[in-house]
């Protein structure tokens, strides 16, 4: 079954409550809701990039790492890290991309009240930093530019 975008919202928002009422509870269950948190994400940025003009239809995304987690208020985080990408040469693995969201959820609504959600370096061509590479002290994280920028 493939979700469309309005029901990945609603998970996310589900998400990113959860993550918000535990992130001060046992590591183990504010792991398991950060867990929870990325996945969602993961799917929701590729429904919402699948059709963006600079994304190439051959990649695919295959998760979220979260590096970091910002408790903004009582419904905001913001997260970075960085998103796995199997990219169109398929016999080279996984690549990596900075990926960077600030989510911000409705008290009641199962929908977000705002997102912002940016992935890449607009510096060099998407998906072209091997995993291996990217987990290089010199590898920077957070570009100054971004190459996609999705928000409501």
């Amino acid at each position: 079954m493939t979700l469309d975008a309005n029901q990945l919202e609603e998970i996310l928002v589900g998400n990113v409550r959860s993550y918000l009422a535990d992130h001060k509870s046992s590591d183990e269950l504010e792991a398991k809701r950060l867990q929870e948190l990325c996945s969602t994400l993961n799917w929701f940025f590729y429904v919402l990039v699948r059709d963006h003009e600079k994304w190439n239809r051959f990649d695919s995304v295959d998760g979220v790492v979260a590096l970091s987690v910002e408790v903004r208020s009582d419904n905001e985080l913001a997260l970075d890290g960085y998103i796995f990408v199997f990219g169109r040469n398929r016999s080279s693995g996984f690549m990596m991309e900075p990926f960077s969201a600030s989510l911000q959820i409705g008290e009641t609504s199962g929908r977000l009240r705002a997102y912002r959600i940016m992935c890449g370096d607009a510096k060099r061509p998407f998906a072209t930093v091997p995993f291996s590479v990217s987990r290089s002290p010199r590898w920077k994280m957070i570009p100054e530019q971004w190459l996609l920028t999705l928000e409501s």
